[in-house]
């Protein structure tokens, strides 16, 4: 039965929840504050060039994709394997890996506490390392200036780079420990090949994000009639377990309301209980580069030596940028461009910075949960079932993952 559904939020969760529910013959509203559609896949726009707003691959590999790349023809998208490594100097531990962005040590210590089990916060769940790893970890956690006690257990996965380390030379133990201990697989990783994995296949849009969200609402619109409101802040009103939208000076009712944006006034109204959102602030930074990138490549970087958490090396439209994230630290940008070619070096990529910075700005992200969080968030979905509200699984970091609990709600309908 066709049923009239709205969308709050054209990021690519929105977008996609959108086309999946109109391919399926529903009639379909998308509402979106901001002018344009794309959220944080947008790049950024400086001097006509285009600027990557972080690491945004899309999974070759996801179900979700391969349905959607149907819509478009085969070379709108550039499929790649992914190329990544880690840096991590931390107190006496360096290394180097060309093919995992975790943190990797060293230590002859046993990997199990007595404290496995303790799962209240994010500082409980590194203090299960190891003492000789988890002092150093915390001591690197603690530069995001976060309260580590007052996050989730999982928060660590969520943009802290902190799911899982890598013990260097001890795969076989490891291997055995992350099958017979779910905890322990939570804590510790080995390379895809190693774990017997193939490689990650990635996917990026021909011309950038911003082009495909362009071609994707000439989809929704053309294709599936689906009608487009930019600039267009709603709030939600709930009587008799039924949510509508208050948008443009009056109510609209739908059989459906699939909610991607930000939840914080919606849980707000719905629950008189505030989300603490707490901010992850990231020095954005980048640069052009000496020569042509060959290859799309990145690295995370854990390291007490210098300021930079990760840094990403693309070609976009001909140009070849270095995208850079840092610790909010006020390092001068001449240090951190001298400590980015080292990096480089380190990783034989065979380039440099060949420019002034580019861009540099902080970005605060809101993606950690607090355990506060977790209860709001629990209560909030147990409350919605029975109502015709759709959600995006907030606390899920996982672009995946939230996809796949949104086309699971949409489904059920």
């Amino acid at each position: 039965m066709k049923k009239k559904i709205a969308v709050v939020g054209a990021g690519i969760s929105g977008i996609f929840s959108a086309w999946y529910a109109a391919k399926k013959g529903n009639q379909v509203e998308i509402f979106e504050t901001s002018a344009l559609p794309g959220g944080v896949l947008r790049e950024n726009i400086v001097n006509h060039d285009l600027y990557s707003s972080g690491i945004q691959y899309l999974n070759n590999n996801e179900s979700w994709f391969a349905s959607l790349k149907k819509e478009f023809k085969k070379n709108d998208f550039k499929i790649f394997d992914v190329e990544y490594g880690s840096f991590t100097q931390l107190g006496v531990h360096k290394n180097i890996s060309n093919n995992f962005p975790v943190m990797v040590f060293n230590t002859n210590s046993k990997l199990y506490t007595l404290d496995k089990n303790k799962k209240e916060n994010l500082r409980e769940r590194i203090d299960s390392y190891p003492k000789d790893l988890s002092k150093n970890i915390i001591n690197w956690s603690k530069r995001f200036k976060i309260n580590l006690e007052n996050l989730e257990w999982n928060a660590a996965d969520n943009g802290l780079n902190l799911g899982r380390i890598y013990i260097k030379n001890r795969e076989k133990e490891l291997l055995i420990l992350k099958k017979k201990n779910k905890f322990l697989d939570k804590l510790y990783g080995v390379p895809r090949n190693i774990a017997g994995f193939k490689k990650l296949q990635a996917a990026l849009p021909v011309g950038g994000y911003n082009l495909f969200f362009e071609k994707f609402l000439k989809v929704l619109t053309e294709k599936y009639h689906v009608k487009l409101n930019f600039r267009t802040p709603v709030r939600t009103i709930y009587n008799r377990k039924k949510f509508s939208l208050f948008a443009l000076g009056k109510e609209s009712k739908f059989d459906n309301i699939v909610w991607t944006a930000n939840p914080t006034s919606l849980i707000k109204n719905f629950l008189s209980s505030d989300l603490e959102s707490v901010p992850l602030n990231v020095r954005v930074i980048s640069f052009f580069l000496k020569n042509r990138v060959k290859n799309n490549f990145y690295a995370h970087v854990f390291s007490d030596k210098t300021s930079v958490i990760k840094f990403y090396v693309y070609n976009n439209k001909k140009k070849n940028i270095l995208y850079a994230e840092c610790f909010d630290e006020k390092e001068s940008i001449f240090k951190i461009k001298r400590e980015l070619n080292n990096l480089i070096n380190k990783f034989n990529l065979k380039n440099l910075i060949n420019s002034e910075v580019k861009i540099d700005q902080i970005v605060k992200r809101y993606i950690l949960t607090t355990k506060k969080d977790r209860n709001v968030l629990d209560k909030f979905y147990k409350k919605i079932k029975q109502t015709n509200l759709i959600h995006a699984g907030w606390d899920n970091y996982s672009r995946s993952d939230k996809i796949r609990i949104l086309t699971n709600q949409i489904d059920s309908i």
